[in-house]
């Protein structure tokens, strides 16, 4: 195995291993309900129906609950 080879193999498994750990901390680290900078009420995640989910609309709530739930967002410049 070449030295590039073993430095392409660490730097994928470096990058695979910060998305793993993004998504799993969104997943456990808990959602507030209320925004206070925003003073409204935060989108719940949605409950699934066979129904919305063939008309499209349950990816569609996932997709608004994503965006109002994601970390730091309130944050960026």
């Amino acid at each position: 195995m070449k030295t590039g080879n073993k430095f392409e193999i660490i730097h994928i498994g470096i990058m695979v291993g910060i998305v793993i750990v993004g998504f799993t901390l969104f997943i456990i680290l808990p959602t507030d309900n209320i925004s206070e900078n925003e003073r409204r009420q935060l989108t719940s995640f949605p409950t699934y129906s066979a129904e919305n989910f063939l008309n499209k609309s349950y990816s569609k709530q996932i997709d608004v609950y994503v965006n109002d739930a994601f970390p730091f967002r309130e944050h960026a410049d």
